[in-house]
C-alpha cells in the first residue's frame, strides 16, 4: 500500500501503511530481500541457481555427464534435471520434483510413508481397531521425521507479516525507512497514534476497516433471569470515529455470543499463548449468555445432571456419623488460631462443612448444635480482627492486607498477603465459614454481616463507584477466571494456581449471598460459576474433543518413566544397533570396529543415571521397609526424604552443567571428527518447506485422530493393556522424530550426537525435572509430591540404567550392544503388556500423598 502524503487525503489513505517483515534476510528499501533474484528458485541457499561442479571442480558439460540420468532425476538430492530449463513448465515442474525428492530422501524411514494413505483408507472405513491402531502408529513415524525436517529448514527462513498503521494527529505522515531486517526508523517527527498487528494473511481489508480506533477502557455490565444469565463488555474507544473497532475473542466468548455480537465475528484468527485460537470480532459491545446457571446448588453434594443429591444408605450414614462424632470434638478455636489468614479459613471451612453434613443430610441437630457454638467462637477472632496477624486497610492499592508482612519484613508471609497474592482463596475460605454459620443460624448474620460482605469487597468488589476497593480484583471476567500472585512479579505473565479454589471463591459468594439475603450477590456467584465452568473446560480440564490446547496434549498418558525408558534403552539401543551394522568394519583394514563417543561423556552419563536410579530406589526401599501401614508418619518420612533428595539431585544437575560447560569443556569435545568431504546435506527453499509442513501436520493430524481414538476400542478387543500403551507405544510415536534424528546420526558415525538426543532428555527428566517437581510441590502449589514410584517401575528403571551403564562405560558402542538394550527394552515392554491396566496407574504419575 502506497503512502500518500497529500494534505487533502481520505482518512483511510492517511492510516494505512503496512510493513512486511522477513525474519531471515535483510530487506532492501524498495521492498526486496537483498542479493536475492526474482527468479531465485524454491530450493537453495537463496541467490538464485545452484552452482554445480563436477567430481574435479569443472563445471558440468553440457553433452553428457558421468552419473546415468535416470538415477540422478530419482536419486540425486544436488539436482535435478530441468531445474535450469529455460521453460517455466519445466522449470517448476522440477523444482516440484526436487522438493518431493529431497523430502523422501531425506531419512530412512520414509519408505513407511506407503502406510499413510492406507491408514487414513482404514480409518476412514471404519476397519476393526486393531487395523487402525497399528497402521497409524507406523504411518505417524515417518510423518514425524519428515514434519522434524521441513521444520528445521523453515523455522529460520519464514518471517511473519506485521501491519503497522499510523494516524497522524498533526504534522507529516509516518514515513518509514527499512534500515536492516526487523528494524526501520521514522524519516521525520511524528505525532499521533500508531498500530500494529500481525496478519495472519486475510486481515488485511479488516485492519483497514478498524485502523485509527482504538479501545480505552471496557465497562462491565450483567443480569440474570431465572436460569439465564448474560454479561455485556461496552468498549469506549478513541482515535478517528470513521474507524471500528476491532477485538480478539477467545474460545469460551464466541461459544457463549449471543446472536447480535455473533453476527459480528469476522473470520480472521490469531493463535493465542494458552488459550487457542482467538477470533477477531468488528463491534463496540460484546455480550455473552450462560442459558444453565446452578440455581439449584445448596450446600449438599450437586450434580450438574442429577442436581442435589441427599439420600444416603443407612450403612453410609452410620459409617459417617461415628467419624463425625469424633471430628466435630476437636478443638475449632485452636485448630484456626494460626499466622495465616489462608490457613485459617481453610480450618474454618474445613469445620463448616463438617457441619452441613451433620445437619443437613444426617440430620443429627443434636450432635450440630455444640459444634456450631464452637465454629462461632473460633470465628469470633477473626470477626473482631483479633488474629495473630490483624488485617490493615492499604491504601495504595485500596484493600484488607494481613499486617504479617509488616511486622516480620517478609514478603512472602502468609502467602504474600501483604502484597495482595491469593486474597480469592483466602478470605473465600472465611465467606464460606460464614454463609455455613448464617445458614444454620440466620440470628448470628446481622452482627457479622458487615465483617463478610468487607472480605468480599475486597477480591470480588461488583462496583467501579466503591472509592475503597477496585472492581473484580481476582476475578477477570474476560478471560473467564482469575488469576494469583497479587503484586508480585510473573515473567511469563500471571497464573491461575488453583482453578478448584478459584470455583470455590464463586461459590462461597453465591452461598454467602443466598444466606444473608443479597440476591444481587448470589447472582453474581451463579454467574461466575457458569463462567467458570465454560472457560476450565476450555483452558484447564482437558476432555478429548478440546479443541484449544494442541492435539498432542490432549488425553497425554505418557509418563516420565515411558520417556526415560524409550530414550535409554530403545533409541540407544537402535543407535548402537543400526551404527554398528553399518559401521561394523573399517574401510582401510577390513577388520571389525566399534563407534566410538567422547569417553568424559560417558563416565558422566553413567555415574548420572546411576544416580538418578538411586533417588528412586532408596524412597522405594525405605517405604517397604517401614512395618507400619500408610500412615501419617510413614508418608511425611517419604516425603521429607524425597524433599531432601530431590534438593540434593537439583544441586548435583546445576554443579554438572558448570562442570560440562565452563571448567571441563574440553572433556567433552568429540573424539570422531568430521572429514572434510563431509557436507550438510542441501535445504529446502521457504516457500517448500512451507508447502512440506503444511502437507505433513495435516496428514499427522488424522492419523493421530485415528490414532487416538482407537485406542479405548483396542484395548477391549485386542485386550492390551493401556499401562502399555502409555508407557510403551504413545513414547514411541511422540518422540518419533528424535528418535529417528539419533539413529540417523548414528549410522553416519556421529556417535556423541546420537548420544546426546539419546540420553540427554533421560538425564534432565530423572535430574531436573523430576525433582523440580517435587520441590515445586513443596514450596508453591502446597501438594505433597514424592520420589515414591512403585516398585515394579522403580525396578525395571534400576536394571536400565544397570545395563546401560555397563554398556557405555567404556566410550565405544557396537550392534551387539545395541541389540542387548533392545532386548531388555522389549522384556520391560512385555512386562508391560501383561500387566492389568489397573494395576500401574501411578507410574503415569509422581506419586502425590
Amino acid at each position: 500500500m502506497a503512502d500518500n502524503n497529500t494534505a487533502n487525503v481520505s482518512f483511510r489513505e492517511q492510516v494505512r501503511r503496512t510493513w512486511g517483515s522477513n525474519t531471515s534476510k535483510p530487506v532492501s528499501d524498495a521492498g526486496r530481500e537483498d542479493g536475492a533474484s526474482e527468479s531465485s528458485p524454491l530450493l537453495g541457499n537463496g541467490s538464485g541457481q545452484p552452482h554445480l561442479r563436477d567430481a574435479d571442480g569443472d563445471e558440468p558439460r553440457a553433452n553428457g555427464h558421468s552419473r546415468n540420468k535416470t538415477v540422478q532425476f530419482f536419486f540425486d538430492t544436488e539436482r535435478t534435471p530441468g531445474s535450469d530449463s529455460d521453460n517455466v513448465f519445466v522449470k517448476y515442474s522440477a523444482y516440484t520434483w526436487h522438493v518431493t525428492k529431497v523430502t523422501l530422501l531425506s531419512n530412512y524411514v520414509n519408505f513407511l510413508l506407503f502406510m499413510v494413505p492406507l491408514g487414513i483408507v482404514a480409518g476412514k472405513m471404519g476397519w476393526g481397531a486393531t487395523a487402525v491402531f497399528t497402521i497409524n502408529f507406523f504411518a505417524i513415524i515417518p510423518l514425524a521425521a519428515v514434519l522434524s525436517y521441513a521444520t528445521e529448514q523453515i523455522s529460520m527462513k519464514l518471517g511473519e507479516t506485521w501491519r503497522i498503521y499510523a494516524y497522524a494527529t498533526k504534522g507529516d505522515p509516518l514515513e518509514l525507512q527499512v534500515i536492516n531486517n526487523g528494524y526501520a526508523e521514522a524519516k521525520n517527527p511524528f505525532y499521533g497514534i500508531i498500530q500494529v498487528a500481525k496478519d495472519p494473511g486475510n486481515a488485511e481489508a479488516l485492519y483497514d476497516e478498524a485502523a485509527g480506533v482504538f479501545p480505552t477502557t471496557v465497562v462491565l455490565s450483567g443480569s440474570t433471569r431465572n436460569k439465564a444469565g448474560s454479561y455485556t463488555f461496552k468498549f469506549a474507544k478513541d482515535g478517528h470515529q470513521q474507524g471500528k473497532l476491532v477485538m480478539y475473542a477467545l474460545p469460551h466468548h464466541v461459544e457463549s455470543f449471543d446472536d447480535n455480537t455473533r453476527a459480528a465475528v469476522r473470520e480472521v484468527k490469531l493463535q493465542t499463548t494458552t488459550k487457542g485460537i482467538a477470533t477477531a470480532v468488528m463491534a463496540d459491545q460484546w455480550t455473552m449468555v450462560e442459558q444453565n446457571l446452578p440455581l439449584d446448588m445448596t450446600f449438599a453434594p450437586w450434580d450438574p445432571e442429577r442436581g442435589t443429591m441427599t439420600k444416603m444408605s443407612d450403612e453410609a450414614r452410620a459409617l459417617i456419623r461415628g467419624i463425625a462424632v469424633q471430628e466435630a470434638s476437636q478443638n475449632m478455636a485452636a485448630q484456626s488460631d494460626l499466622d495465616s489468614m489462608y490457613f485459617s479459613g481453610k480450618a474454618l471451612a474445613k469445620f463448616a462443612i463438617m457441619l452441613t453434613v451433620i445437619n443437613d443430610l444426617l440430620d443429627d441437630r443434636k450432635l450440630a448444635e455444640p459444634a456450631l457454638g464452637k465454629l462461632k467462637q473460633a470465628f469470633a477472632r477473626f470477626a473482631a480482627n483479633k488474629q495473630k496477624f490483624p488485617l490493615v486497610y492499604e491504601r495504595s492499592w485500596g484493600g484488607l492486607v494481613s499486617s504479617a508482612s509488616y511486622v516480620t519484613g517478609n514478603s512472602g508471609a502468609d502467602f504474600g498477603n501483604t502484597y495482595y497474592n491469593d486474597h480469592h482463596f483466602h478470605y473465600a475460605y472465611h465467606v464460606l465459614a460464614a454463609a455455613v454459620i448464617g445458614h444454620l443460624d440466620p440470628s448470628w448474620i446481622p452482627e457479622n454481616k458487615a465483617y463478610v460482605n468487607l472480605l468480599v469487597r475486597d477480591f470480588a468488589n461488583p462496583s467501579i463507584h466503591d472509592m475503597y476497593f477496585p472492581q473484580s480484583r481476582s476475578f477477570d471476567w474476560f478471560h473467564g477466571h482469575s488469576w494469583a500472585q497479587g503484586l508480585f512479579e510473573s515473567y511469563d505473565g500471571k497464573d491461575q494456581e488453583s482453578s478448584s479454589e478459584d470455583m470455590m471463591q464463586a461459590y462461597a459468594i453465591k452461598m454467602w449471598g443466598t444466606v444473608s439475603g443479597d440476591a444481587k450477590m448470589a447472582a453474581r456467584g451463579n454467574l461466575m460459576l457458569s463462567v467458570q465452568a465454560r472457560s476450565l473446560q476450555h483452558y484447564y480440564l482437558y476432555t478429548k474433543d478440546n479443541k484449544v490446547q494442541p492435539a498432542q496434549f490432549i488425553g497425554n498418558k505418557s509418563s516420565m518413566l515411558g520417556s526415560i525408558l524409550s530414550n535409554l534403552l530403545l533409541v540407544m539401543g537402535m543407535c548402537f544397533f543400526f551404527g554398528g551394522i553399518v559401521n561394523m568394519r573399517d574401510p582401510a583394514s577390513g577388520l571389525g570396529m566399534e563407534q566410538s563417543f567422547a569417553s568424559a561423556t560417558a563416565q558422566t552419563t553413567c555415574s548420572l543415571m546411576a544416580l538418578s536410579s538411586a533417588s528412586l530406589v532408596i524412597p522405594a526401599t525405605l517405604w517397604s521397609v517401614l512395618n507400619q501401614a500408610d500412615s501419617p508418619e510413614k508418608e511425611h518420612s517419604i516425603l521429607v526424604l524425597s524433599r531432601g533428595t530431590a534438593i540434593t539431585l537439583l544441586v548435583l544437575y546445576v554443579m554438572y552443567l558448570w562442570f560440562q560447560l565452563r571448567t571441563h569443556p574440553n572433556l567433552f569435545d568429540s573424539e570422531v571428527q568430521l572429514s572434510e568431504e563431509e557436507t550438510e546435506e542441501p535445504a529446502m527453499g521457504p516457500v517448500a518447506a512451507g508447502l512440506v509442513l503444511v502437507v505433513t501436520t495435516v496428514l499427522v493430524a488424522i492419523c493421530a485422530d485415528y490414532l487416538v481414538g482407537s485406542i479405548d476400542d483396542i484395548v477391549e478387543e485386542a485386550h492390551i493393556s493401556k499401562n502399555f500403551i502409555g508407557l510403551i507405544l504413545i513414547p514411541i510415536v511422540g518422540n518419533a522424530a528424535e528418535h529417528v534424528t539419533a539413529v540417523v546420526v548414528a549410522i553416519r558415525n556421529k556417535m556423541d550426537l546420537a548420544m546426546g538426543v539419546a540420553i540427554g532428555s533421560s538425564i534432565q527428566i530423572a535430574l531436573l525435572v523430576t525433582p523440580f517437581l517435587v520441590i515445586l510441590g513443596w514450596a508453591v502449589l502446597d501438594q505433597p509430591m514424592t520420589l515414591h514410584f512403585e516398585t515394579f517401575e522403580t525396578v525395571a528403571f534400576a536394571f536400565s540404567v544397570l545395563v546401560v551403564t555397563y554398556t557405555v562405560q567404556d566410550g565405544k558402542s557396537n550392534y551387539l550392544e545395541g541389540a542387548m538394550l533392545l532386548g531388555l527394552y522389549f522384556i520391560i515392554a512385555l512386562a508391560f503388556y501383561v500387566s492389568p491396566s489397573d494395576a500401574m496407574d501411578k507410574a503415569l504419575n509422581l506419586v502425590s500423598r
